[in-house]
Protein backbone atom coordinates (compact mmCIF):
# COMPACT_ATOMS: atom_id res chain seq x y z
CA UNK A 1 0.00 0.00 0.00
CA UNK A 2 1.23 3.32 -1.18
CA UNK A 3 2.19 5.50 1.88
CA UNK A 4 -0.29 9.28 2.47
CA UNK A 5 1.76 12.27 1.52
CA UNK A 6 1.00 14.39 4.86
CA UNK A 7 2.20 17.59 3.10
CA UNK A 8 0.80 19.24 -0.08
CA UNK A 9 2.68 18.86 -3.22
CA UNK A 10 5.80 21.88 -2.94
CA UNK A 11 4.98 24.12 -6.15
CA UNK A 12 8.09 25.84 -5.77
CA UNK A 13 9.98 22.58 -6.46
CA UNK A 14 7.81 21.77 -9.80
CA UNK A 15 8.11 25.03 -10.90
CA UNK A 16 11.98 24.92 -10.58
CA UNK A 17 12.32 21.18 -12.14
CA UNK A 18 9.87 22.67 -15.29
CA UNK A 19 12.35 25.29 -16.06
CA UNK A 20 15.06 23.42 -15.22
CA UNK A 21 14.22 21.06 -17.76
CA UNK A 22 13.98 23.65 -20.27
CA UNK A 23 16.79 25.70 -19.51
CA UNK A 24 19.34 23.55 -17.72
CA UNK A 25 22.55 26.19 -17.54
CA UNK A 26 19.87 28.34 -15.69
CA UNK A 27 19.68 26.05 -12.48
CA UNK A 28 21.86 26.90 -9.85
CA UNK A 29 22.19 25.26 -5.78
CA UNK A 30 21.46 27.53 -2.77
CA UNK A 31 21.37 26.42 1.10
CA UNK A 32 17.51 25.74 3.12
CA UNK A 33 17.38 27.08 6.71
CA UNK A 34 18.86 23.66 7.71
CA UNK A 35 22.22 24.66 5.63
CA UNK A 36 21.64 21.68 3.15
CA UNK A 37 21.97 22.47 -0.77
CA UNK A 38 18.78 22.45 -2.85
CA UNK A 39 18.20 23.87 -6.04
CA UNK A 40 17.37 27.50 -7.38
CA UNK A 41 17.11 29.40 -10.62
CA UNK A 42 19.77 32.15 -11.28
CA UNK A 43 17.49 34.24 -12.57
CA UNK A 44 19.70 36.86 -14.40
CA UNK A 45 21.25 34.04 -16.48
CA UNK A 46 17.43 32.93 -17.09
CA UNK A 47 16.36 36.97 -18.10
CA UNK A 48 19.18 36.76 -20.75
CA UNK A 49 18.42 33.49 -22.28
CA UNK A 50 14.88 34.83 -23.14
CA UNK A 51 16.28 37.96 -23.99
CA UNK A 52 17.76 38.94 -27.94
CA UNK A 53 19.91 41.48 -26.14
CA UNK A 54 22.36 41.27 -23.73
CA UNK A 55 21.12 42.65 -20.40
CA UNK A 56 23.45 45.41 -18.33
CA UNK A 57 24.34 44.14 -14.71
CA UNK A 58 27.12 42.54 -12.82
CA UNK A 59 28.58 39.20 -13.95
CA UNK A 60 29.96 36.51 -11.48
CA UNK A 61 33.65 35.70 -11.85
CA UNK A 62 33.29 32.04 -12.61
CA UNK A 63 35.62 29.12 -13.97
CA UNK A 64 34.34 30.01 -17.26
CA UNK A 65 34.70 33.83 -18.84
CA UNK A 66 33.23 37.10 -18.15
CA UNK A 67 31.26 38.03 -21.49
CA UNK A 68 28.94 34.76 -21.29
CA UNK A 69 25.72 36.71 -21.85
CA UNK A 70 27.03 38.43 -24.83
CA UNK A 71 27.45 34.71 -25.79
CA UNK A 72 24.15 33.44 -24.78
CA UNK A 73 22.76 36.35 -27.22
CA UNK A 74 25.35 34.90 -30.10
CA UNK A 75 23.87 31.10 -29.24
CA UNK A 76 20.32 32.05 -29.14
CA UNK A 77 20.56 34.25 -32.41
CA UNK A 78 18.61 32.22 -35.64
CA UNK A 79 20.59 31.57 -38.92
CA UNK A 80 19.70 31.76 -42.25
CA UNK A 81 21.57 28.45 -43.36
CA UNK A 82 21.25 24.92 -44.06
CA UNK A 83 23.46 21.77 -44.60
CA UNK A 84 24.38 20.72 -48.55
CA UNK A 85 25.10 16.91 -48.84
CA UNK A 86 28.41 15.97 -50.55
CA UNK A 87 27.63 12.47 -51.58
CA UNK A 88 30.49 12.31 -53.99
CA UNK A 89 32.63 12.41 -50.96
CA UNK A 90 30.63 10.14 -48.73
CA UNK A 91 30.60 6.54 -48.06
CA UNK A 92 27.59 4.31 -47.80
CA UNK A 93 25.50 7.30 -47.92
CA UNK A 94 21.87 5.24 -47.77
CA UNK A 95 23.23 3.04 -44.73
CA UNK A 96 25.71 5.16 -42.67
CA UNK A 97 24.42 5.96 -39.01
CA UNK A 98 27.37 9.02 -38.94
CA UNK A 99 27.88 12.20 -40.35
CA UNK A 100 30.93 14.11 -40.92
CA UNK A 101 30.26 17.92 -41.22
CA UNK A 102 32.77 21.33 -41.56
CA UNK A 103 31.63 24.64 -41.12
CA UNK A 104 31.32 26.83 -37.77
CA UNK A 105 31.04 25.03 -34.65
CA UNK A 106 27.97 26.94 -33.23
CA UNK A 107 26.66 27.39 -36.55
CA UNK A 108 26.49 23.58 -37.25
CA UNK A 109 24.80 23.00 -33.61
CA UNK A 110 22.02 25.57 -34.21
CA UNK A 111 21.57 23.40 -37.77
CA UNK A 112 21.46 19.98 -35.78
CA UNK A 113 19.33 21.15 -32.59
CA UNK A 114 15.79 20.78 -34.52
CA UNK A 115 16.27 18.96 -37.37
CA UNK A 116 18.28 15.63 -35.29
CA UNK A 117 16.57 16.90 -31.74
CA UNK A 118 16.72 13.53 -29.72
CA UNK A 119 18.38 11.60 -32.84
CA UNK A 120 21.86 12.27 -31.99
CA UNK A 121 23.58 10.08 -29.50
CA UNK A 122 27.43 12.24 -29.32
CA UNK A 123 29.16 14.84 -31.22
CA UNK A 124 32.62 15.14 -31.82
CA UNK A 125 34.04 18.59 -32.27
CA UNK A 126 37.43 19.05 -33.22
CA UNK A 127 38.79 21.98 -31.55
CA UNK A 128 40.41 25.00 -33.43
CA UNK A 129 43.39 25.16 -30.87
CA UNK A 130 44.61 21.14 -29.91
CA UNK A 131 45.43 20.19 -34.32
CA UNK A 132 48.28 18.05 -35.22
CA UNK A 133 51.23 18.29 -32.57
CA UNK A 134 50.59 21.89 -31.19
CA UNK A 135 49.06 21.74 -27.89
CA UNK A 136 48.54 24.93 -26.78
CA UNK A 137 46.03 24.28 -24.13
CA UNK A 138 45.83 21.33 -21.43
CA UNK A 139 43.50 18.83 -22.13
CA UNK A 140 44.30 16.13 -20.64
CA UNK A 141 41.61 15.10 -17.90
CA UNK A 142 41.80 11.63 -17.11
CA UNK A 143 39.53 9.88 -14.66
CA UNK A 144 42.52 8.66 -12.05
CA UNK A 145 43.33 12.73 -11.53
CA UNK A 146 41.49 13.78 -7.74
CA UNK A 147 39.10 15.71 -7.70
CA UNK A 148 41.35 18.05 -6.41
CA UNK A 149 43.58 18.24 -9.03
CA UNK A 150 41.05 19.09 -11.36
CA UNK A 151 39.87 21.85 -9.33
CA UNK A 152 43.47 22.92 -9.13
CA UNK A 153 44.06 22.43 -13.23
CA UNK A 154 40.73 24.79 -12.96
CA UNK A 155 41.26 27.28 -10.62
CA UNK A 156 45.12 28.11 -11.84
CA UNK A 157 43.32 28.47 -15.88
CA UNK A 158 40.77 30.73 -14.15
CA UNK A 159 43.32 33.14 -12.40
CA UNK A 160 45.71 33.01 -15.30
CA UNK A 161 42.87 34.74 -17.68
CA UNK A 162 41.05 36.47 -15.42
CA UNK A 163 43.20 38.36 -12.91
CA UNK A 164 45.98 41.16 -13.14
CA UNK A 165 49.11 40.99 -11.11
CA UNK A 166 49.04 42.38 -7.74
CA UNK A 167 52.36 43.18 -7.37
CA UNK A 168 52.73 46.01 -10.46
CA UNK A 169 49.44 45.68 -12.11
CA UNK A 170 49.85 43.60 -15.51
CA UNK A 171 47.13 42.85 -17.23
CA UNK A 172 48.17 39.49 -17.22
CA UNK A 173 50.19 36.66 -15.54
CA UNK A 174 50.78 33.30 -16.72
CA UNK A 175 50.10 29.85 -16.23
CA UNK A 176 53.39 28.07 -14.98
CA UNK A 177 54.20 24.25 -16.15
CA UNK A 178 52.86 21.67 -13.88
CA UNK A 179 56.50 20.36 -12.91
CA UNK A 180 57.18 23.46 -10.79
CA UNK A 181 57.90 22.13 -6.90
CA UNK A 182 55.56 25.32 -5.58
CA UNK A 183 54.71 27.98 -7.90
CA UNK A 184 51.87 27.77 -10.06
CA UNK A 185 51.74 31.55 -11.97
CA UNK A 186 53.97 33.93 -12.57
CA UNK A 187 54.09 37.69 -13.69
CA UNK A 188 56.25 37.96 -16.67
CA UNK A 189 56.74 42.02 -16.41
CA UNK A 190 57.94 42.14 -13.01
CA UNK A 191 58.77 38.29 -12.12
CA UNK A 192 56.56 37.51 -9.14
CA UNK A 193 55.92 34.11 -8.91
CA UNK A 194 52.83 32.95 -6.99
CA UNK A 195 51.34 29.68 -5.42
CA UNK A 196 47.41 29.25 -5.29
CA UNK A 197 45.62 27.44 -2.63
CA UNK A 198 41.04 27.20 -3.37
CA UNK A 199 38.62 25.77 -1.52
CA UNK A 200 35.14 25.54 -1.87
CA UNK A 201 33.50 27.31 1.33
CA UNK A 202 34.64 29.32 3.80
CA UNK A 203 38.44 29.27 4.03
CA UNK A 204 38.62 28.90 8.19
CA UNK A 205 41.55 29.25 10.06
CA UNK A 206 43.81 26.63 8.70
CA UNK A 207 44.71 25.90 4.97
CA UNK A 208 46.16 22.42 4.07
CA UNK A 209 49.81 22.70 2.19
CA UNK A 210 52.73 20.18 1.44
CA UNK A 211 55.38 18.91 3.60
CA UNK A 212 56.35 20.93 6.87
CA UNK A 213 60.01 20.31 6.16
CA UNK A 214 59.90 21.70 2.82
CA UNK A 215 57.48 24.72 3.75
CA UNK A 216 59.63 25.91 6.75
CA UNK A 217 63.18 26.01 4.25
CA UNK A 218 61.00 27.92 1.51
CA UNK A 219 59.25 30.42 3.98
CA UNK A 220 63.33 31.19 4.85
CA UNK A 221 64.16 31.83 1.14
CA UNK A 222 64.39 34.59 -1.16
CA UNK A 223 62.25 32.51 -3.80
CA UNK A 224 59.47 31.98 -1.54
CA UNK A 225 56.29 32.91 -3.68
CA UNK A 226 53.60 34.75 -2.53
CA UNK A 227 50.34 33.39 -1.90
CA UNK A 228 46.71 33.16 -3.66
CA UNK A 229 43.74 32.14 -1.52
CA UNK A 230 40.74 31.35 -3.76
CA UNK A 231 37.19 30.97 -2.52
CA UNK A 232 34.46 29.62 -4.83
CA UNK A 233 30.99 28.04 -4.09
CA UNK A 234 29.69 24.57 -5.15
CA UNK A 235 28.58 26.24 -8.35
CA UNK A 236 32.31 27.04 -9.08
CA UNK A 237 32.16 30.49 -8.97
CA UNK A 238 35.15 32.90 -7.65
CA UNK A 239 33.87 34.55 -4.32
CA UNK A 240 36.85 35.96 -2.53
CA UNK A 241 40.36 35.78 -3.76
CA UNK A 242 43.20 37.35 -1.33
CA UNK A 243 46.62 37.77 -1.95
CA UNK A 244 49.15 37.15 0.77
CA UNK A 245 52.91 38.94 0.27
CA UNK A 246 55.72 36.47 0.49
CA UNK A 247 56.71 38.68 3.13
CA UNK A 248 53.90 37.70 5.55
CA UNK A 249 55.40 33.93 6.01
CA UNK A 250 57.17 33.11 9.51
CA UNK A 251 57.63 29.94 11.31
CA UNK A 252 54.82 30.27 14.09
CA UNK A 253 52.06 30.53 11.17
CA UNK A 254 52.96 27.03 10.17
CA UNK A 255 51.86 24.07 11.86
CA UNK A 256 53.30 21.05 11.72
CA UNK A 257 50.80 18.06 11.35
CA UNK A 258 50.92 14.67 12.63
CA UNK A 259 52.86 11.67 10.81
CA UNK A 260 51.26 9.89 8.74
CA UNK A 261 50.52 6.18 10.15
CA UNK A 262 52.76 3.34 9.26
CA UNK A 263 50.03 1.41 7.20
CA UNK A 264 49.87 4.88 4.92
CA UNK A 265 50.79 4.94 1.40
CA UNK A 266 53.48 7.70 2.68
CA UNK A 267 54.33 6.31 6.20
CA UNK A 268 55.97 8.64 8.47
CA UNK A 269 54.79 12.11 6.10
CA UNK A 270 54.38 15.08 7.78
CA UNK A 271 52.28 17.50 6.29
CA UNK A 272 51.60 21.26 7.68
CA UNK A 273 48.90 24.01 7.75
CA UNK A 274 48.89 27.65 7.35
CA UNK A 275 47.58 29.00 10.39
CA UNK A 276 45.59 31.53 8.45
CA UNK A 277 43.89 33.38 11.26
CA UNK A 278 47.26 34.19 12.65
CA UNK A 279 48.11 36.10 9.49
CA UNK A 280 47.77 39.98 10.12
CA UNK A 281 45.40 41.37 8.20
CA UNK A 282 47.49 43.98 6.97
CA UNK A 283 48.70 40.70 5.10
CA UNK A 284 45.36 39.97 3.04
CA UNK A 285 44.92 42.07 0.21
CA UNK A 286 41.38 41.42 -1.31
CA UNK A 287 41.64 41.13 -5.18
CA UNK A 288 38.48 39.46 -5.33
CA UNK A 289 35.29 40.65 -2.63
CA UNK A 290 32.20 38.71 -2.50
CA UNK A 291 32.57 38.11 -6.48
CA UNK A 292 33.85 41.72 -7.07
CA UNK A 293 36.87 42.55 -9.02
CA UNK A 294 39.17 45.30 -6.98
CA UNK A 295 40.67 47.89 -8.87
CA UNK A 296 44.15 47.42 -10.05
CA UNK A 297 45.21 50.46 -8.57
CA UNK A 298 44.03 50.26 -5.55
CA UNK A 299 45.41 46.78 -4.91
CA UNK A 300 48.85 47.87 -6.19
CA UNK A 301 48.72 50.93 -4.24
CA UNK A 302 47.83 48.26 -0.70
CA UNK A 303 50.78 45.99 -1.49
CA UNK A 304 53.36 49.35 -1.73
CA UNK A 305 52.13 50.14 1.63
CA UNK A 306 52.61 46.84 3.37
CA UNK A 307 55.45 46.18 1.53
CA UNK A 308 57.60 48.67 4.05
CA UNK A 309 56.95 45.42 6.45
CA UNK A 310 59.21 43.14 4.42
CA UNK A 311 61.80 42.15 6.80
CA UNK A 312 64.61 39.30 4.94
CA UNK A 313 65.79 37.92 8.28
CA UNK A 314 63.35 36.14 9.24
CA UNK A 315 63.88 35.98 13.29
CA UNK A 316 63.33 39.77 12.82
CA UNK A 317 60.38 39.33 10.87
CA UNK A 318 58.50 36.74 13.28
CA UNK A 319 59.05 39.55 16.19
CA UNK A 320 57.79 42.48 13.82
CA UNK A 321 54.63 40.63 12.54
CA UNK A 322 54.24 39.16 15.66
CA UNK A 323 53.81 42.50 17.57
CA UNK A 324 51.50 43.56 14.63
CA UNK A 325 49.20 41.05 15.30
CA UNK A 326 48.99 41.71 19.07
CA UNK A 327 48.35 45.49 17.82
CA UNK A 328 45.93 44.64 15.78
CA UNK A 329 44.05 42.51 18.58
CA UNK A 330 43.34 45.76 20.51
CA UNK A 331 39.65 46.88 19.71
CA UNK A 332 40.42 51.01 19.63
CA UNK A 333 42.36 52.85 16.86
CA UNK A 334 44.34 54.50 20.22
CA UNK A 335 46.79 52.50 22.24
CA UNK A 336 48.97 52.66 24.65
CA UNK A 337 52.45 50.81 25.65
CA UNK A 338 50.77 49.38 28.56
CA UNK A 339 48.09 48.01 26.40
CA UNK A 340 50.75 45.92 24.18
CA UNK A 341 52.29 44.69 27.70
CA UNK A 342 49.29 42.97 28.23
CA UNK A 343 50.05 40.37 25.46
CA UNK A 344 53.80 39.89 26.97
CA UNK A 345 53.15 36.16 27.51
CA UNK A 346 51.77 35.23 24.19
CA UNK A 347 54.97 36.80 22.63
CA UNK A 348 57.20 34.92 25.99
CA UNK A 349 55.07 31.92 24.17
CA UNK A 350 56.39 32.53 20.53
CA UNK A 351 59.72 33.53 21.67
CA UNK A 352 60.76 31.01 24.37
CA UNK A 353 64.50 32.12 24.41
CA UNK A 354 64.36 35.54 24.89
CA UNK A 355 64.04 37.01 28.57
CA UNK A 356 63.66 40.42 27.79
CA UNK A 357 60.12 40.72 26.03
CA UNK A 358 58.90 44.40 26.94
CA UNK A 359 62.23 45.58 25.55
CA UNK A 360 61.45 43.59 22.52
CA UNK A 361 57.81 45.32 21.97
CA UNK A 362 59.40 48.40 22.58
CA UNK A 363 61.71 48.16 19.68
CA UNK A 364 59.09 46.58 17.42
CA UNK A 365 57.10 49.77 17.86
CA UNK A 366 59.76 51.95 17.04
CA UNK A 367 60.53 50.10 13.99
CA UNK A 368 56.17 49.73 13.00
CA UNK A 369 56.86 54.03 13.39
CA UNK A 370 59.44 54.15 11.29
CA UNK A 371 57.80 52.06 8.95
CA UNK A 372 54.67 53.96 8.84
CA UNK A 373 52.17 51.68 10.18
CA UNK A 374 51.54 53.39 13.51
CA UNK A 375 51.91 56.94 14.96
CA UNK A 376 53.56 57.94 18.09
CA UNK A 377 51.23 60.43 19.75
CA UNK A 378 53.54 61.31 22.93
CA UNK A 379 53.57 59.89 26.05
CA UNK A 380 53.78 55.51 25.76
CA UNK A 381 50.59 56.58 23.19
CA UNK A 382 50.07 55.43 19.68
CA UNK A 383 47.42 55.60 16.95
CA UNK A 384 46.81 53.19 14.06
CA UNK A 385 47.22 54.03 10.78
CA UNK A 386 47.50 51.34 8.23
Amino acid sequence: MDKMRMESLDMTAQNIEKIGALFPNCITETVDENGKAKKAINFELLKQMLSGDVIEGSEAYEFTWVGKKAAIVEANRPIRKTLRPCKEDSVNWDTTENLYIEGDNLEVLKLLQESYLGAVKMIYIDPPYNTGNDFIYRDDYKQSESNSQKIRVMSESWVAHNVFCPICGSPHISKLNNNMPVADLSCSYCGEIFELKSKCGNIGNKISDGAYSTMIDRITSSDNPDLFVMQYSADFQVVNLTLIPKFFFTPSIIEKRKPLSANAKRAGWIGCNILYSDIPKQGKIAIINRQKLSDVKTVTEEYSKIKKLQINNIENRGWLLDVLTCINAIDSVEFSLQDVYTFVEVLQKKHITNNNIEAKIRQQLQILRNKGIIEFLGRGHYRKKI
